[in-house]
């Protein structure tokens, strides 16, 4: 899947995000990653989620996200 079709079909709103940051990335294991960042909406909201996803031969495989709330 190239970029264009991973925001048409997984994140279509992702024109409503004004800043993103990654605040913690860590291996889990040999295939899968954690990773915690913070985002904020173009209204001023921010919110935090966790990400984990599993990699294989350098291609993402898998992504779940675990989403959190407001900050």
């Amino acid at each position: 899947m190239d970029k264009a079709t991973f925001f048409e079909r997984c994140f279509p709103t992702a024109d409503r995000l004004k800043e993103q940051r990654l605040l913690h990335v860590t291996p889990a294991d040999e295939e899968l990653v954690l990773v915690y960042y913070e985002y904020e909406l173009m209204t001023g909201d921010r919110h935090r989620n966790v990400e984990a996803i599993t990699v294989r031969d350098g291609l993402i495989q898998e992504m779940q996200v675990f989403f959190g709330g407001k900050v």
